[in-house]
């Protein structure tokens, strides 16, 4: 383990609405953040190591690529579906449903020349009550 110090310099942003997942299959963890209230995830994309700005990490802004879906404690982001890409799980915590968005846009896992866009598609719901 090698410390590269600060991946990202400050933007002001609250640590806690921060996540870390691989969103278009390029194998490198991007960093979304998400809206406290209503979870609209702003992506960086992770370019590579890289000393620029005060950040050891090089990073592009996409925008919002995730959309408001409810508050950002509900959001979580993984790999369901294989394709290498951060799939958003949102979970509700009263009933204990969650609901899987798929990040398939382009029909599969791309690099980093990959299209990456706002689709989510199709959506699967699953029902974790016991």
């Amino acid at each position: 383990m090698k410390n590269i110090g600060q991946i990202k310099k400050t933007e002001g942003w609250d640590r806690a609405m921060m996540r870390f997942a691989d969103v278009e299959g390029s194998g490198r963890a991007d960093i979304i953040h998400l809206d406290r209230y209503t979870g609209a995830g702003e992506v960086l994309k992770n370019n590579k190591l890289e000393q620029n700005s005060g950040s050891a990490v090089s990073w592009t802004a996409r925008g919002v690529l995730y959309s408001p879906i409810d508050r950002a404690d509900t959001m979580h982001f993984t790999n369901q579906g294989g394709l290498g890409r951060a799939d958003l799980l949102h979970v509700l915590p009263v009933s204990n449903t969650a609901y899987t968005y798929f990040n398939e846009c382009g029909g599969g896992s791309g690099g980093d020349d990959g299209l990456i866009c706002k689709c989510f598609a199709p959506i699967v719901f699953a029902h974790c009550n016991r």
